[in-house]
């Protein structure tokens, strides 16, 4: 009997694991080629129309608006990685500016997993890795999550599949924004099963994630799940204990925040209402990467709501099922919806609220009872997050992601020594040139100092 139960039990927990292990596929159909493959998901295609990485004009771009990854995060990393291998902690910057804080800019990503995956494995291996990470983290807190507010395996796994190709986690997959966000789940989890430890935790990685509006926001929509689910006081301790776990890397960032110049020029906007449309059909005003999204007033990365067409009709469906947390789920959803159409004061990219909250959007669809359409179910979920992310984020080839700087930049390098270059515009946008191994007297990097407002007054009356 002992062995009969033993065999009946593992043959329970293979077809309560075998769905499940299909979240391992999702990253491997979103970037066929590089997950695994010799190819790179990556935006750094916008270093090859940069004078610095040219020998010859030209260049191409897939999707003209996702700059930064090539000309902020890149030399962001290479200077954390610099002053590690150098034994320092990475607290300043010499690249930009005249030096300037590392870890007071927030973007470093010094506390971040993603960082050091980078670290570890490499330019090349690392940024693969990297992005592996960040989708199986979001996919599995969202199933683990719709499992315990009560989905079947089969909902977890269509809520872990709905995580990873969410419009949130689409769009802004390499930034900090995503690697700050995926925490969240896994937040909420630690709420909802009242774990302390978690609770602190899930606090930390997402207060060190890199993006600390996202943090915030993140921290908002929690804290409305706290008053309308959990109301359990103890976790403001573990919270708070979270929080100075992270001290060493938010203080810094929040000491450069209290001197800068620019932090009223970084918040107060609002989503446009007609960008609702999106939910009606993923990329109903276009999409930039096909040059068919010309809106100038808009914001086509805020905008980006639809979290598939199965995921919503799922939404539809667990509330016409009166699953008992949808009404909590939709709520929060409501919430970052609204907001981000009015606005809230502060220095926060408010609008980025509505697609943020989106992201709860897969663990209510999880919650459906699909019986035995779970399979079916699940195939719909994938074609129709995929087809609503195509055109969001590519893979390159390892040349066109770490491309060799033109000669004519190791001929400046020798020529400047160990000072600074100025006026070259363009041809070396700020943090470009941290790539050269060339420091730039300008700087592309948040929150700019009001030491460093008054420097580039100086030497411009009108600094951009």
């Amino acid at each position: 009997v002992y062995t009969l139960n033993k065999y009946q039990c593992d043959d329970k927990s293979v077809r309560f694991i075998s769905p499940l292990l299909l979240l391992l596929i999702v990253p491997i159909l979103m970037f066929p080629g590089a997950l695994p493959g010799p190819d790179i998901v990556s935006a750094d295609d916008h270093l090859s129309v940069h004078h610095a990485f040219q020998t010859e004009a030209g260049g191409h771009i897939r999707h003209p608006h996702l700059s930064d990854p090539a000309l902020q995060f890149k030399a962001l990393r290479h200077a954390v990685r610099a002053a590690i291998e150098h034994g320092e902690v990475p607290l300043w910057n010499p690249s930009i500016w005249a030096g300037a804080p590392l870890m007071g800019d927030a973007q470093s990503m010094v506390g971040s997993p993603v960082t050091w995956i980078y670290m570890l494995f490499g330019e090349d291996h690392g940024a693969d890795l990297a992005v592996a990470f960040l989708l199986l983290v979001i996919g599995t807190g969202c199933a683990v999550l719709a499992r315990q507010l009560g989905a079947s395996v089969w909902g977890a796994t269509i809520a872990g599949t709905g995580g990873m190709t969410a419009p949130f986690v689409s769009v802004w997959l390499l930034h900090p924004h995503v690697a700050t966000a995926v925490w969240w789940p896994w937040l909420l989890l630690a709420l909802e099963r009242r774990r302390g430890l978690g609770l602190a935790l899930a606090v930390a990685a997402v207060a060190t994630g890199g993006h600390p509006q996202t943090a915030l926001h993140v921290f908002a929509l929690s804290g409305l799940w706290w008053i309308l689910r959990v109301r359990w006081w103890g976790g403001a301790y573990w919270a708070i204990i979270g929080l100075l776990v992270a001290a060493p890397v938010w203080l810094p960032f929040a000491e450069e925040v209290s001197r800068s110049a620019t932090i009223a020029h970084h918040g107060g906007n609002a989503l446009a209402p007609r960008q609702l449309l999106d939910l009606i059909w993923p990329g109903w005003l276009g999409h930039p990467a096909t040059e068919t999204w010309n809106s100038a007033p808009l914001s086509w990365a805020d905008g980006r709501l639809n979290p598939g067409i199965a995921i919503l009709a799922l939404c539809i469906w667990a509330t016409v099922q009166r699953e008992r947390s949808a009404k909590v789920i939709l709520l929060i959803w409501s919430a970052g919806v609204v907001l981000a159409l009015i606005g809230t004061l502060g220095p926060i990219n408010n609008a980025r609220l509505a697609s943020l909250s989106a992201l709860i959007l897969p663990v209510l669809a999880g919650l459906v009872r699909t019986g035995r359409w779970g399979p079916m179910i699940w195939v719909g979920v994938v074609a129709t997050g995929l087809w609503a992310v195509r055109h969001d984020q590519g893979s390159l080839t390892p040349e066109r992601h770490d491309p060799s700087p033109a000669p004519w930049t190791a001929t400046l390098r020798d020529a400047v020594g160990d000072g600074r270059i100025i006026g070259l515009d363009w041809a070396l946008q700020p943090n470009t040139g941290a790539l050269v191994g060339l420091s730039d007297l300008r700087g592309y990097d948040l929150p700019v100092s009001v030491d460093t407002e008054r420097l580039q007054t100086a030497l411009n009356p009108r600094p951009v």
